[in-house]
């Protein structure tokens, strides 16, 4: 049987994450916390086997895989199918304007959410399709048997629920994903366990 275990990891933080602005795909880097958390979390994984690490293409994701990578021998792969949700005209505004400005947008997530589109942008279920698929093309290729993943906060919390419905059958179930936690799912053959979500021993 083959053994593998994935390092599903969040990004640092950025100055968007402290304000409360939800971010999307606008492409901001980490501020100074989400370095020193991103390095921290490398000084954690340098006790861990990496043999592979692949990033969302956004900046905050990829620097966080670079600090994390420290210590490894490794070429990041940047894959945007691993991007946050694009939350088109709602990116760059806090929980009060959207509530302001979007109600009806906001009504609609609360009723669906996984199917809202949001103006501009794409739903939640059109993010997990894509991370879905990413996530079996690792499983299928069979490359590394101890794979990082750097990636966003919603884009781990639906992939999490496509792979373990049982446990995650709700939106309110999702556990909350902090900045630079690691989420680790093991496989051994066919089946999948998930083993810590989130595992933050680095903060």
């Amino acid at each position: 049987m083959t053994h593998r275990t994935f390092y599903i990891v969040r990004h640092g933080e950025t100055d968007w994450n402290a304000t409360g602005r939800w971010q999307g795909q606008t492409d901001i880097p980490l501020n100074d916390l989400g370095q020193r958390q991103a390095t921290a979390l490398g000084e954690y994984m340098r006790t861990l086997p990496i043999d592979r690490a692949i990033s969302s293409d956004l900046s905050r994701a990829y620097q966080t895989a670079q600090f994390a990578t420290v210590g490894h021998t490794l070429t990041i792969e940047s894959d945007p199918r691993w991007r946050e949700f694009n939350a088109g005209q709602l990116e760059g505004k806090t929980w009060q304007e959207m509530n302001i400005q979007y109600p009806e947008v906001i009504e609609g997530m609360h009723a669906d959410w996984y199917g809202q589109i949001f103006p501009g942008g794409e739903s939640r279920l059109q993010l997990q399709v894509r991370a879905a698929a990413a996530f079996a093309e690792l499983l299928a290729d069979g490359r590394g048997g101890h794979v990082a993943i750097f990636t966003h906060g919603t884009t781990v919390r639906v992939l999490l629920a496509h792979l373990f419905p049982e446990m995650f059958s709700t939106p309110n179930s999702h556990p909350s994903i902090p900045n630079t936690a690691l989420t680790i799912v093991q496989t051994k053959g066919d089946h999948l366990s998930l083993v810590a979500a989130p595992h933050t021993p680095h903060l």
